[in-house]
């Protein structure tokens, strides 16, 4: 068993730059970009796992745990096999959630219960943003549908199963909700279903968890008959379903004639490993055998990076039928990798990631939707650079009021100004709040939707000359926040006419005077 030790920090070195340095990366944000989209989860706290009261309580992990005693001679996880595994697994489920797990064939994965704890309360928070305006824009939004699917189950149906406690919406019951989560889930694998299914009667779930078995992807078939799998394509670009679509055709399928399919997510736990001889390798530092897992569980063309881009691919044509779809991953590069294609293709606010901390063990989520994205969204502030600054008028003939017209007709005349210079499609307005402040709104309109790609709220306020600007700026695309900087760079100047292009041109118009 793995255990979250932390290192304390010497108050007088505090911490170097190397720390400071790994402790940006874990973020995997720029320090420009709002960091609401990305979320680090810890249960390890919250979970009760006690190897003395576990062995008091149930019978089967005292002796598993008795044997794991003798064949220790070094670490504790070097000499953990498949039997205690199972067993303490059983006994976390038992303690924690009142869960049984009765089925669990032989070679198959037996799933880590805090990794997969964490993913389903980071699914948790992203399923009630989905239904905050103030991060998603929902017109004719029905609430949630209260139902979800989950891609390979495998033998333990771990996913499954947690969705249906009270850690996942854990007020539910002061929320008055009458109805419980259904889940859909599916594998590819008939011993895996079968052992599925077993859990899931052995618990009283029937009703609110199927499991269906579904065929494999092209993909899957055609590297089957290949010893060392293969590589496949990573481009996302395929006419065939993937592994998101088959089990949304048999969800689909297992509905009523007529019936809405729509789903709150889509969830998936991808295989790790592109071929068999990465996943019968010994792990890299201590060279202890992988986890056990068969080959359906642990392989995929492509691997990890393989799957998601077959799942982004199956998304597309799920866009308005799917909330959330999110999967785990097991290595940061998949998902700096995963997470670039999707903004590229999805803007930020869309796209949001987790770090997943367990013991020694880390994990990455990554979640993707396509609704859409609130132009004035916490997910797409842009933070950094320039956010307020002063100005000072001290023409005597004018009063407060008069001045603050003044201030925001020089932001309306440089508005103007860049739209021409730089061909670029800027809209603004103006509205006065009740403490006779003002906020001018710059939008650069989208090209493809309704929607506002960049958004610059100019909020104007003061007395007796003096006025403070504060600039709130949003951008979905790389490309938004280019124009958000351009803009920002010369307002102050354009506003105080204090930069080399006023001082100019008010030399011009003295020297002609």
């Amino acid at each position: 068993m793995e255990h979250a030790n932390g290192r304390a920090l010497s108050p007088k070195s505090g911490p170097s730059g190397r720390e400071r340095k790994r402790a940006r990366s874990k973020q995997n944000l720029p320090s420009d970009v709002s960091s609401l989209t990305h979320s680090r989860v810890d249960c390890t706290s919250d979970l009760v796992v006690d190897f003395k009261l576990f062995s008091s309580k149930f019978p089967d992990f005292e002796t598993e745990f008795a044997a794991l005693n003798q064949r220790q001679n070094s670490s504790l996880s070097s000499h953990v096999n498949f039997g205690f595994n199972v067993a303490l697994t059983r006994a976390i489920l038992k303690e924690n959630f009142r869960l049984s797990l009765p089925s669990m064939p032989e070679g198959h994965l037996c799933p880590p219960v805090p990794n997969r704890l964490n993913f389903v309360i980071w699914l948790e928070k992203l399923l009630r943003l989905s239904n905050d305006a103030t991060y998603f824009k929902t017109p004719g939004c029905c609430g949630y549908r209260h139902r979800g699917i989950d891609i390979g189950c495998g033998a333990s149906c771990i996913y499954p199963l947690l969705l249906t406690t009270d850690r996942f919406f854990p007020d539910r019951k002061k929320e008055g909700r009458k109805r419980d989560w259904d889940i859909f889930t599916t594998d590819i694998d008939a011993v895996s279903t079968e052992a599925a299914i077993q859990n899931v009667e052995a618990n009283g779930l029937e009703g609110r968890i199927r499991v269906a078995l579904v065929p494999k992807t092209r993909r899957q078939v055609e590297s089957s008959s290949r010893i060392d799998g293969s590589h496949g394509n990573q481009s996302g670009k395929t006419s065939w379903p993937g592994p998101a679509l088959l089990s949304f055709y048999a969800f689909r399928t297992s509905l009523p004639a007529g019936s809405d399919a729509s789903c709150d997510f889509i969830i998936c736990n991808p295989p790790f490993y592109a071929t068999v001889s990465e996943a019968a390798s010994a792990r890299r530092g201590d060279g202890r055998a992988r986890t056990d897992m068969t080959c359906h569980e642990g392989i995929y063309p492509g691997g990890e990076i393989g799957f998601v881009h077959d799942m982004i691919s199956d998304s597309m044509n799920l866009s308005g039928t799917i909330t959330w779809f999110a999967c785990m991953v097991s290595k940061k590069s998949s998902l700096v990798e995963l997470e670039k294609k999707l903004c590229q293709k999805l803007g930020r606010g869309a796209v949001w990631t987790a770090t997943f901390l367990q013991g020694k063990t880390t994990r990455w989520g990554i979640a993707w939707t396509y609704r859409s994205i609130n132009g004035r969204s916490p997910a797409i502030r842009v933070v950094g650079g320039l956010q307020t600054f002063e100005v000072e008028l001290t023409d005597d003939n004018q009063s407060d009021f008069n001045r603050v017209d003044e201030v925001v007709s020089r932001v309306c005349t440089y508005c103007d100004y860049i739209s021409c210079l730089k061909n670029l499609d800027l809209s603004y307005c103006v509205k006065r709040n009740d403490d006779d402040s003002k906020v001018c709104t710059i939008a650069r309109n989208a090209n493809n939707d309704k929607c506002m790609e960049a958004l610059v709220d100019v909020h104007i306020s003061g007395n007796s000359g003096r006025f403070e600007v504060d600039l709130k700026c949003f951008a979905r695309y790389a490309t938004d926040r280019a124009t958000i900087d351009l803009f920002r760079s010369q307002l102050k100047g354009e506003i105080r006419r204090d930069n080399r292009r006023w001082r100019r041109m008010l030399a011009n118009i003295n020297y002609r005077t």
